[in-house]
């Protein structure tokens, strides 16, 4: 009877720990593989992902992803442990065909936004023989330029609107488009009296 009541407190604490990390915890772990271990336990404890999703309230999907982390290779593993590379690009990764290959692109997405560690896994995978060296670069180079857009909602009377509407279609331009440089044009006018 003993030997059950350890059972039942490891599976106690195992359930707990996967919960406050998966479900209760709003900053998420650095250390995947750390979280992968103790979701393996738990996995192995009931003998089936299914089940230990089940216990834990999340999907099959999610536990079978934070397990699969633990097939990659150790030094992608290490990347996912150190921060360098976050749970969405390491699952991804595990789904890139040699483990080679996988520690490669895991090196170049190292330290990268998650967006474009994204965009260069989805590339790697459908290109694998390309330049993943030059595709890195391409990615990190682009400025991502990030305008302010404020919106503003406008009454206008119906025969306005139709005259605008008519201008937009014989430039090819949207409704907005046409009001935007109107706009434009006037306010530069305005600024240069």
């Amino acid at each position: 009877m003993g030997d059950a009541s350890v059972k039942e407190q490891t599976e106690d604490k195992l359930l707990a720990e996967l919960y406050v990390i998966l479900k209760g915890s709003k900053e998420k772990p650095k250390d995947w593989i750390s979280t992968a271990k103790i979701c393996k336990r738990l996995i192995d404890h009931y003998g089936s992902k299914k089940i230990a999703a089940q216990k834990l309230g999340v999907s099959y999907e999610l536990v079978r992803s934070i397990a699969s982390l633990l097939d990659l290779p150790p030094e992608v593993q290490n990347l996912i442990r150190e921060g360098k590379i976050l749970l969405d690009a390491a699952q991804r990764l595990s789904r890139i065909g040699s483990a080679k290959e996988q520690v490669r692109v895991a090196e170049l997405v190292a330290g990268m936004r998650s967006h474009d560690a994204r965009q260069l896994i989805q590339y790697a995978k459908r290109f694998p023989d390309a330049d993943l060296d030059e595709f890195k670069k391409r990615l990190t180079s682009v400025q991502k330029e990030t305008k302010r857009i404020d919106i503003v909602i406008l009454p206008i009377q119906h025969d306005l609107f139709e005259k605008l509407k008519q201008i937009g279609t014989r430039r090819g331009f949207s409704v907005q488009r046409v009001i935007t440089e109107l706009l434009s044009e006037s306010v530069a006018k305005i600024h240069e009296r």
